[in-house]
């Protein structure tokens, strides 16, 4: 039930549009003269007829079919491993190459609140080497977030927002970097939740320069990151395009920041 009524939440405002005309029509049924049998049957056909529309057709958007199906049901049925990524190109994302590790190839899922694709893996590196997925979907985000490959600081304040628990939950973390090293910056983080491997380590600009792939500690909890260096180049070895903070407006991707992340989703083999 938790993820029946988390798509129910998600598509608040189709619902609330669904409710809005049922009470409309039950004020004009109400005031009518004749409330015989006919009016009721054609009230409850009209009904149901714009639960079809608005909720499982996509007539006012995506559909709750269509993430339902495609998600929900393959991890009630089995397990799923979930984690989080972002678009670093309109088709593009990145994550741990952990997260999607022993997933079917054919139920890797990437979404969030606009949209749900699927995704296949192009490129991987192993975890002991830099824990990297590249994924390539099957629609397109309006929104992505750059690379900056200035050298991070000791100290700077950075922000990795995130999907734990699960499905959908979003979440925005901050932290201290407390050390870096040629392939690695740690910070100092919130504590371990689930889903959090793959989050964007963003500076104060909402700029990619590292990628989560790990959370350990409860007294002083810290977080390990991949750098965006090591990003680069292991994109450029797979003929993969990635772009700087140059070519993008900056206030464009703060105001659309939330729709450059996605939940991961997929499959267990």
């Amino acid at each position: 039930m938790q993820q029946i009524s988390f798509y129910i939440t998600e598509y608040w405002s189709q619902v609330l549009i669904l409710v809005l005309v049922v009470i409309g029509l039950l004020l004009v049924l109400r005031s009518s003269p004749a409330r015989n049998i006919e009016n009721y049957i054609t009230i409850f056909a009209i009904v149901l007829t714009l639960i079809y529309l608005i909720l499982f057709s996509g007539f006012l958007g995506s559909s709750i079919r269509t993430h339902f199906t495609d998600i929900s049901n393959i991890c009630f049925n089995s397990g799923c491993h979930f984690g989080t990524g972002s678009f670093v190109d309109h088709d593009l994302v990145i994550t741990n190459h952990h997260v999607i590790n022993n997933c079917s190839s054919d139920k890797i899922f990437v979404r969030n609140k606009s949209f749900t694709y699927r995704a296949k893996v192009i490129a991987i590196l192993p975890k002991n080497s830099g824990d990297i997925a590249f994924l390539k979907t099957d629609g397109r985000s309006k929104n992505f977030i750059p690379l900056n490959l200035s050298p991070p600081k000791i100290e700077e304040i950075v922000f990795f927002p995130n999907y734990t628990s699960g499905i959908g939950v979003f979440d925005k973390s901050k932290g201290k970097i407390t050390e870096i090293n040629e392939r690695e910056i740690m910070i100092l983080a919130p504590k371990e939740r689930k889903g959090i491997s793959g989050s964007p380590l963003l500076n104060k600009n909402g700029e990619m320069i590292g990628i989560i792939w790990g959370v350990s500690g409860t007294i002083l909890p810290s977080a390990a990151a991949t750098r965006s260096s090591v990003i680069l180049d292991f994109a450029k070895k797979n003929q993969i395009q990635l772009f700087g903070s140059q070519n993008h407006n900056k206030s464009l991707l703060k105001r659309d920041f939330e729709d450059s992340l996605v939940n991961i989703v997929c499959r267990i083999n």
